[in-house]
């Protein structure tokens, strides 16, 4: 299963575009999703019952600027449901660049948001169960830009969040490392620099 964005076939301005193949390279399914604005996938997990989850923004859906959009689907590839129906952190610019799952088979969502923390652009984790179901979420940064890459779950149970800051640190981008509990509070951090 592959995911992908085009601006050259789907619904409008950017879409995604999912594709699965078989190991001769042949084409078994082919889907864009989106609509007349930008719709962009970042980050693509198989689910446990052989569906798919898949997350990132749109600028389609939902009240503001740009939502986190996450789109469900089961092993048939049939749509279940999807956010920005159910998300909104407020009139701000919101981006999910990664998905997980965590111990409990819920959603571990990290990317970014401007509607909240101290300034700028600020990490963003968030636990969800299916649908609407919302567990937990924090926001890491300063008063600059910082943004998430990739979240996971550790055998603490707690979370690793890990992106950049141009915020904290001795270089204007510097890798940045949040440590959270299992409910998403700040335990510790660290700061890295090339």
């Amino acid at each position: 299963l592959i995911a992908a964005n085009t601006n050259s076939f789907g619904h409008g301005d950017e879409d995604a575009w999912m594709l699965k193949m078989n190991p001769s390279g042949d084409l078994l399914f082919s889907e864009f999703y989106g609509d007349t604005l930008e719709d962009h996938v970042n980050s693509l997990m198989l689910m446990p019952d052989q569906g798919f989850v898949f997350v990132g923004h749109t600028r389609s859906y939902g009240a503001q600027e740009t939502e986190i959009w996450l789109m469900r689907f089961d092993a048939a590839y049939q749509y279940m449901w999807k956010l920005p129906e159910f998300w909104n952190i407020g009139a701000a610019e919101d981006k999910a660049a990664h998905v997980a799952l965590n111990h409990k088979g819920q959603y571990l969502i990290s990317g970014y948001t401007t509607g909240a923390g101290n300034g700028g652009r600020e990490m963003l984790a968030m636990v969800m169960a299916e649908w609407n179901d919302f567990k937990y979420s924090n926001t890491f940064g300063s008063l600059e830009d910082e943004e998430v890459k990739t979240a996971f779950q550790t055998s603490d149970l707690g979370y690793l969040v890990t992106g950049y800051t141009s915020g904290l640190g001795p270089s204007n981008t510097n890798v940045y490392v949040i440590k959270t509990d299992s409910t998403m509070a700040f335990s510790g951090a660290a700061i890295y620099t090339t």
